[in-house]
């Protein structure tokens, strides 16, 4: 009767919890979440795994809150990371629009970071996530980095609680197996013994006596087991595989090949896999031309001399894992980054790293798309891009988009086709300037995708 009770008012408490939960700050909650959500996307190509949170502090209508759905945000949309925001129904040209929505007043962004994240990482982030959200410390915005995450201990909880699963899974299991051999020695079923392997009879000499006391299963004896045969061929296998290799980054293998001599790589080469050895070819073309003339030659090679280069190769291979795997690939981040940023904001943060670094800013060219590479694309690209959009939104972009870029589309299409595009151009009017950003950046996000850029 007691617990009843006590379950009764935790509902009664829940009850009138949601009904005094106010539009304003169901609002307030779901703004919070997806800007927390917004900004572990963000940074999770960077530092990894992250916990943010956010505390908004919003304006709201003069009037009584009235909700007509949702639409998507510009200002703070990025592509592949949508924000909506509450959509009123506002007449156009209404003066006092911005009256009747919500705005925000301040921002208070807190990140928690894993303990290991360095200190140009965490700079970088000061330095640019302010930009990214629209940070203004004028107004009370405020930024917090902290580095108290620590994944270490979690996984140390999630073996110890595996281990103590697997023990009590064992002391059930035996203690399951003498509950069955005492339950055996009260029955008497012909043909049991056989069926679960039992060594002795499991009745008297008559069939109908009492059961064996001394009970013992088979499995108790050593059996020869072939598995062991196996393990030792496959460690024999492992002495002369060298596929352990292609876990290396091409810079890291050639890294790894520097002073051996030129049958070795080739005998090296020759035993992994066709797809890595296209790589370094296609990146080393000068090297590997001179071990490829070696390759010409037929490789002999004992099973000693095989084990001492894969024994030598794999201690310089060890090093080098090690050093691949705690380095942080500025450069592939960039990449990522500028690919995944409107039109503007990728165009004004190449600018910005070809001003700090023009030797990165011409490696990184080839990885990233900007708006005006459309011009380079083949007439087949284009119109590949043409069968894959959507009708309205490459009006909409065409209208929005500079000249060159608009006739390089209609360059493409049928003759009937680009008249009536250019009507449905006419159509469309003149758009705002939030308009056209959003076309462009529509339009330059799918591309991109298109194209594998993102």
């Amino acid at each position: 009767m007691k617990k009843l009770i006590l379950f009764m008012v935790a509902i009664w408490n829940a009850i009138v919890f949601a009904q005094n939960l106010s539009p304003e700050t169901a609002v307030e909650l779901t703004m919070e979440k997806n800007l927390s959500e917004r900004i572990e996307k963000m940074l999770e190509p960077l530092v990894g795994k992250t916990i943010v949170s956010v505390n908004l502090e919003l304006k709201y209508p003069t009037g009584n809150m009235k909700f007509y759905g949702t639409e998507l945000n510009l200002a703070e949309s990025l592509p592949g990371i949508p924000v909506s925001k509450s959509a009123a129904a506002i007449p156009a040209g209404d003066e006092g629009a911005l009256e009747n929505q919500i705005r925000i007043i301040s921002q208070k962004v807190s990140i928690h970071l894993n303990k290991r994240t360095g200190k140009k990482k965490i700079a970088f982030i000061k330095e640019n996530l302010p930009k990214w959200i629209h940070l203004d410390p004028t107004r009370g915005d405020e930024l917090t980095l902290e580095k108290d995450l620590s994944y270490t201990n979690s996984k140390l909880i999630v073996y110890a609680v595996i281990i103590f699963f697997m023990l009590l899974f064992l002391i059930n299991f035996r203690a399951g197996i003498r509950f069955l051999a005492v339950s055996l020695r009260n029955i008497n079923i012909k043909g049991f013994d056989k069926a679960l392997h039992i060594k002795g009879g499991i009745g008297g000499s008559g069939g109908g006596g009492i059961a064996n006391a001394n009970l013992q299963f088979s499995q108790e004896k050593p059996l020869p087991v072939e598995i062991v045969q196996k393990e030792e061929e496959d460690a024999k296998d492992k002495k002369l595989n060298f596929h352990f290799v292609e876990n290396l980054s091409l810079s890291n293998f050639s890294k790894l090949i520097a002073g051996e001599s030129n049958e070795d790589i080739a005998f090296l080469i020759a035993n992994l896999s066709p797809e890595y050895v296209q790589k370094y070819i296609t990146q080393y073309p000068l090297d590997s031309k001179i071990v490829i003339r070696s390759m010409l030659n037929v490789m002999q090679r004992s099973k000693a001399e095989i084990e001492e280069l894969r024994d030598r190769l794999y201690e310089k291979y060890e090093s080098l894992f090690e050093e691949e795997r705690y380095t942080f690939d500025g450069k592939k981040a960039l990449i990522k980054i500028i690919n995944s940023l409107p039109s503007k904001n990728s165009e004004e943060l190449y600018r910005e790293i070809h001003s700090l670094n023009p030797r990165m800013a011409e490696n990184i060219r080839i990885n990233i798309f900007l708006i005006e590479d459309i011009l380079k694309l083949d007439n087949d690209v284009i119109k590949a891009i043409i069968k894959s959009i959507h009708h309205n939104l490459l009006v909409t972009f065409l209208a929005s988009t500079e000249d060159k870029i608009r006739e390089k589309f209609m360059i493409n299409l049928t003759k009937r086709a680009a008249l009536i595009l250019e009507e449905d151009i006419e159509l469309l009017g003149n758009l705002s300037q939030d308009e056209k950003e959003k076309a462009i950046d529509e339009m330059l996000a799918t591309i991109r995708m298109i194209l594998k850029y993102i």
